[in-house]
């Protein structure tokens, strides 16, 4: 339960008492080695968040939850849009299929600190490889699984992966679109080799697997099963590319133990949730979203999370809403747009068990999130992050007993712990300029720049 009342007084802790405040937040969290320090300043000028504390984040996110008895509660609800094929895993089955594809891996020469790339669509393997990764502590690369060959290669080269991940293939909508070729383009144009790639067979598109190069990904579940291994909080967890919009796209490098605190922290802070809860995010796996809130923050939280493969429809959103019991939507305004234009087909939702919906990505207009809060009748927000930061710098605190403001609801929140974000004009006098955050930046912010000191 959280120990504040009121905004103010939770945001006050955060700035006056930081050690306290993320030493508190740390005990939501299952250490080997307990931190006892908050923060360090490292030679390079970055932060380490909780240094020289061990964890697991895989153990965290799934076996500590079959320990305390959830085993056989959902941990992952898929639904294609694509294919129309729909698998519910539970904690207990998620944890025997990461501890068997963990041991495959292993077996493929995969070990602490190799980069793993995984190219694939939002699929329950997609969940397990990154999970898994976590198990050995090898570090997860995603990447956008409709990349053409270059752009593929110029990943494989940056961050030089022991071995890649795809699907046999992708969707364009319904229509299948294979993916191996596009590997085998990336990989006669990158200079480096992988040991190995591993191939997801799915039944619209099965692939031909090349002697010694290509492994099977269910047949790699059926390894011998590894247990977790003990990382320090501030080893990778995992590289996640920014879009590249200021040049080419950077790798975000974020650490376990200073991730895992602060999604626990914004699953109850934020977002309102507790174990048991369902919790249902629209993005693909392989954006930070989809990396925050559709695996590692419902799962380190005990919670369930429904992700979907392809662009969900209003009806299948509100099917699975109403079907699953889900307590909390994230989705992007451009998806509620279109389901805005199919619900004028479609009566108002009755949901009973959604308490309220998120979302963020891009600027949502008032106009939508008043269509919006009509249409499903609870509150909708928007909230301000990125892919740098891995969670809400400004947000709305559902977990707290304050009730906002209705004229706040529009805006995109109050600074989250940790952030103190000012503007600094770019004309003297201007009341515009540019958004700074100051130093340190809270835990789940970017550790470092791959390839740049991290």
């Amino acid at each position: 339960m959280l120990p504040w009342t009121t905004y103010e007084a939770m945001y006050d802790a955060a700035v006056s008492q930081p050690e306290t405040f993320w030493l508190e937040a740390a005990q939501r969290i299952t250490w080997k080695q307990a931190p006892v320090s908050a923060c360090r300043t490292r030679a390079d000028g970055w932060h380490d968040w909780f240094p020289d504390a061990t964890l697991n984040t895989c153990h965290n996110a799934v076996d500590r939850h079959v320990e305390d008895g959830r085993g056989g509660q959902a941990a992952l609800i898929w639904h294609s849009c694509a294919t129309k094929e729909r698998q519910i895993v539970t904690y207990r089955e998620l944890q025997g299929r990461v501890a068997g594809f963990a041991g495959g891996l292993r077996a493929l020469g995969v070990g602490q600190g190799d980069r793993v790339l995984i190219a694939m669509p939002t699929m329950i393997e997609t969940a397990i490889a990154m999970l898994a990764c976590a198990r050995i502590g090898a570090v997860h690369v995603v990447v956008f699984a409709g990349y053409a060959g270059p752009e593929l290669a110029r990943r494989i080269d940056d961050v030089a992966p022991k071995v890649i991940i795809i699907a046999s293939c992708s969707f364009q909508g319904q229509t299948p679109t294979p993916s191996v070729p596009a590997l085998n383009e990336a990989l006669a144009a990158a200079t480096h080799r992988p040991q190995a790639c591993v191939i997801v067979q799915r039944e619209a598109c099965p692939a031909s697997l090349l002697p010694v190069r290509d492994h099977d990904f269910h047949t790699l579940e059926q390894s011998v099963p590894v247990e977790p291994v003990t990382l320090r909080s501030e080893d990778p967890l995992y590289i996640l590319h920014t879009s590249g919009t200021t040049g080419h796209a950077k790798g975000i490098v974020r650490d376990n133990g200073g991730h895992a605190v602060a999604l626990a922290l914004s699953m109850e802070l934020i977002y309102g949730c507790k174990p048991g809860d369902t919790f249902f995010t629209t993005s693909d796996l392989g954006w930070v979203v989809g990396h925050s809130y559709g695996v590692y923050a419902p799962l380190l939280s005990g919670c369930t999370s429904v992700i979907v493969e392809g662009g969900a429809s209003a009806s299948a959103i509100r099917a699975l809403c109403h079907e699953h019991d889900v307590k909390c939507l994230f989705t992007t305004p451009t998806q509620m747009r279109l389901m805005r234009q199919e619900s004028r087909h479609l009566s108002g939702a009755i949901l009973p068990a959604l308490a309220r919906i998120f979302v963020a990505g891009e600027y949502a207009d008032p106009t939508l999130l008043e269509w919006a809060r009509s249409y499903f009748r609870k509150p909708v927000v928007n909230h301000w992050w990125q892919t740098e930061t891995g969670w809400s710098i400004t947000a709305h605190f559902f977990g707290l007993p304050e009730h906002e403001s209705v004229s706040l609801m529009n805006d995109i929140g109050r600074p989250a712990p940790g952030f103190r974000p000012k503007i600094v004009p770019s004309i003297p006098g201007e009341q515009c300029g540019e958004i700074v955050l100051s130093l340190p930046l809270p835990p789940s912010c970017l550790a470092g720049v791959w390839k740049d000191g991290a």
